[in-house]
């Protein structure tokens, strides 16, 4: 499984829901056109680093659909169906 670097002090800082808030108190105090824009440009390091997150994420997935390929279309249908069920479980079970 491919490994994110850990965040770095600014992206932990600028994805923190304080220094959202801060920055939404200094926009609305200071006023000015690009103001409201303070927030979003201080959670765009945060969104990026999600954005890497999921990409990381559905290259894995891929891969190991790709590994697993020759054997998921050989499945039967029973075996199919278990399978999507117990997944399912797995699923709702994290959902928790």
């Amino acid at each position: 499984m491919t490994q994110l670097k850990p965040p770095t002090a600014l992206e932990r800082i600028s994805g923190n829901v304080a220094t959202e808030s801060a920055l939404t108190v200094v926009a609305a105090l200071v006023g000015g056109p690009l103001a409201p824009l303070l927030p979003v440009l201080a959670k765009s390091l945060a969104s990026e680093r999600q954005k890497a997150r999921l990409e990381l994420a559905f290259m894995d997935i891929n891969a190991a659909l790709e590994e697993h390929g020759e054997q998921i279309r050989d499945l039967s249908d029973e075996q199919y169906k278990i399978t999507t069920v117990r997944l399912k479980g797995s699923v709702d079970r994290r959902r928790r």
